[in-house]
C-alpha cells in the first residue's frame, strides 16, 4: 500500500519509528504490569501476615477465657460436691465468694478481648458468660438459705447440680469447638493469601 503524499524514501525510516514506538510500548506495559504484580504480591504476604497473627491472637485470648472458665466452674463444682456430701460451711461459702469476685472479671475481660479480634466468637463468648452469671447469680441465694435454713439450701443444691455439671462438660467445649471452626475459616484465607503471592510471584 503507497500513501501518495508520503514519498518512498520515507516509508523505512517510518517503519523504525512505528516499530520502536510499538517496542516501547510494549516495555512500558511490561513494566506497568510487573509494577501492580509485585504490589498484588506485597499485599497478598501482608494480608497472609495478618491473619497469622489474628489466628495467634485469638488462640491466646480463647485459651485464657476457657482457663477462667475453668477456674469458675471448678469452684461452683467443689461448692456443690461440699454441699451435697453434708460438708459445706459458712467458710466454704465466703471462700467461693472470694474465688468467683476474682474470676468473674477476668471472664468480662476475657470476652470483651475475644469479641474484639471476632465478633461471632465474641457472641458465643457472650452467652457462655451469661450462663456462668445466671449459675453464680443463683448459687448465690442458695448459700444466703443455707446460712438460714440449710435443709431447704440442701434441696436447691441438689436441684441446680446437673446445670453446674453440664456447664463444666459441655458449655466450655461448645467454646473449643466454636473456635476450632472459626480458627479453619481464618486460616483459610491465609492460606488462600500466600497462594496468590505464589501464583503471581510464579
Amino acid at each position: 500500500m503507497r500513501f501518495p503524499n508520503i514519498p518512498t524514501e520515507a516509508y523505512v525510516p517510518i517503519g523504525v519509528v512505528i516499530g520502536a514506538s510499538i517496542a516501547l510500548l510494549g516495555v512500558l506495559f511490561t513494566q506497568i504490569f510487573q509494577r501492580q504484580t509485585s504490589r498484588e504480591v506485597e499485599e497478598s504476604k501482608v494480608r497472609a501476615a495478618r491473619a497469622d497473627l489474628l489466628i495467634k491472637e485469638v488462640n491466646l485470648k480463647v485459651s485464657q477465657l476457657a482457663a477462667d472458665l475453668g477456674a469458675a466452674s471448678h469452684s461452683m463444682a467443689w461448692l456443690i460436691w461440699a454441699a451435697n456430701n453434708g460438708t459445706l460451711t459458712k467458710q466454704r461459702i465466703d471462700s467461693y465468694d472470694q474465688e468467683m469476685h476474682l474470676v468473674l472479671p477476668k471472664v468480662l475481660g476475657d470476652v470483651v478481648a475475644v469479641a474484639s479480634l471476632d465478633e461471632r466468637l465474641g457472641k458465643v463468648a457472650s452467652v457462655i458468660a451469661a450462663e456462668l452469671y445466671d449459675l453464680d447469680k443463683r448459687l448465690g441465694d442458695i448459700c444466703l438459705l443455707f446460712l438460714s435454713n440449710p435443709a431447704a439450701a440442701q434441696s436447691e443444691f441438689l436441684n441446680i447440680s446437673p446445670e453446674v455439671k453440664k456447664f463444666w462438660s459441655e458449655t466450655i467445649n461448645n467454646l473449643s469447638k466454636a473456635a476450632h471452626g472459626q480458627l479453619q475459616l481464618i486460616l483459610q484465607a491465609a492460606s488462600f493469601e500466600r497462594g496468590r503471592g505464589t501464583l503471581h510471584h510464579a
